[in-house]
């Protein structure tokens, strides 16, 4: 039995942000790689999918079904898992975190203010950011343009490497090919990443609280894809709707304090109430390697007694909101300085 033709061990991804939505860009090996997290080696990158999969339906005189025409409208799910950290150096136009790309698809505007690069979520009136991507996978490429995506964030483990994971949709733009995967160059490669530990979070008063795990869900809408009968490929991209981000963390149980205080956290009286609180949180102890999420006005929205052995542990589960019904996008932010 001869060497298998194709092997799961490497992958690739390439990612630049395009200048007009589903406008394909060039992309290279030297500027444009993301570097993956990968838990498993065998995990896909990118899903296809179609508008339309061809089924005609049942044969009218058989118990069979009829031949299939031509699947129509062409589209990836591509899955991007990876560990955020700072640039090591001062930020700048070309000087970015190493998620830049895939938060600004994620629909982040970023702003650059001496030195602090400042993520707040596109509000409906501006141009929502794309990408065109190629991953490299199983001996393969995989082509894709007008990119979108939505993030999170998870870190169930004291100590481990927060993971982000970029859930995208894209228009899967050519036919697949054969392709040894590239060698890209990835920025502050000698950087560690931040871990959880010695991290930092905030609820309103209560200052120290002992954090057991962590996640944060954006929760933007991508699923709506943009159909066009006259066009030669049916599918024209994905279109953006809103986001309802999603706070979780399990703490040790405290002192049952209301309105809360540095000294704990009445989780009963804040669902009951509707009370809202600013919460902060800071990965990393490191200037320009370390990350925040920060939350302006965030409410309960339920909560779980739970226990680690004998010690009693509560799970919050916060919706952050826009402090105005109209042009407002406190609702977070992710800052790296």
């Amino acid at each position: 039995m001869g060497y298998p033709a194709k092997l799961l061990n490497t992958k690739a991804l390439l990612a630049k942000l395009e200048a007009t939505y589903g406008t394909a860009v060039s992309v290279t090996a030297t500027a444009d790689g993301q570097l993956l997290a990968l838990g498993d080696r065998t995990a896909a990158i990118v899903t296809p999918n179609w508008v339309y999969d061809g089924a005609v339906g049942p044969a009218p005189g058989n118990l069979g079904m009829l031949k299939r025409v031509p699947a129509v409208g062409r589209s990836a799910t591509i899955t991007v898992p990876m560990r955020a950290k700072g640039a090591a150096a001062t930020y700048a136009a070309t000087v970015l975190p190493n998620i830049h790309t895939m938060l600004k698809i994620c629909g982040m505007d970023s702003t650059l203010n001496s030195g602090t690069y400042t993520y707040t979520p596109t509000p409906d009136s501006i141009t929502y950011s794309s990408a065109t991507m190629e991953a490299y996978a199983r001996g393969q490429k995989w082509t894709s343009r007008g990119v979108i995506g939505s993030f999170s964030i998870d870190a169930p483990n004291a100590g481990a490497i927060p993971l982000w994971t970029f859930d995208c949709r894209g228009i899967l733009d050519t036919a697949v090919a054969d392709s040894a995967v590239v060698a890209p160059t990835y920025p502050t490669l000698t950087t560690a990443e931040p871990t959880a530990t010695g991290i930092t979070l905030s609820i309103g008063s209560f200052v120290a609280p002992v954090v057991k795990s962590f996640s944060f869900r954006m929760n933007r809408s991508i699923e709506n894809p943009r159909t066009d009968m006259t066009a030669a490929d049916i599918h024209q991209g994905f279109v953006p709707a809103g986001y309802e981000p999603e706070f979780r963390v399990t703490v040790d149980s405290t002192a049952l304090t209301y309105p809360n205080s540095t000294a704990g956290f009445d989780p009963y009286k804040a669902r009951l109430n509707g009370e809202a609180f600013a919460i902060a949180l800071t990965v990393g102890g490191t200037a320009l390697n370390r990350w925040k999420l920060n939350m302006a006005q965030a409410q309960v929205a339920e909560f779980t007694e739970n226990g680690e052995g004998p010690v009693a542990t509560t799970e919050l589960v916060f919706r952050p909101y826009n402090s105005s019904p109209i042009v407002q996008t406190d609702c977070f932010t992710v800052v790296f300085d």
